[in-house]
């Protein structure tokens, strides 16, 4: 008879978790990573934050290299998401109002001054 596996242990916190709970992981005989979710990010924020500098400058590098390709690739998520956008926008002028009062109230004054 087969036995279906509803829940593992993760070998950080120790816990019995549903399969829910673990990231997906290719090379493992179960499919699943052998932390949960939380004992992952855990490891995964304190990794970054020892490899912070690293990390940034990896962006860059890639930034610099595929500069067009990421362009393009926003572009085109723009103009499917065009509709949400405008609507994200005006939900946010809305809920900042006052900011943008101040803001152009001070960005009329230095056009007048010139």
């Amino acid at each position: 008879m087969v036995e279906t596996i509803i829940r593992q242990k993760c070998n950080k916190c120790k816990l019995l978790k549903p399969l829910s709970e673990y990231y997906k992981q290719k090379t493992t005989k179960n499919k699943l990573n052998f932390y949960c979710k939380d004992c992952e990010r855990k490891r995964f924020k304190l990794w970054y934050e020892k490899n912070k500098e690293k990390v940034i400058e990896k962006q860059k590098i890639y930034y610099l290299k595929n500069e067009k390709k990421i362009y393009k690739k926003k572009r085109l998520w723009y103009e499917k998401n065009k509709e949400k956008m405008k609507e994200y926008q005006k939900e946010y002028r809305e809920k900042h109002k006052e900011y943008f009062k101040k803001y152009n109230k001070i960005y009329r004054n230095k056009i007048k001054k010139l």
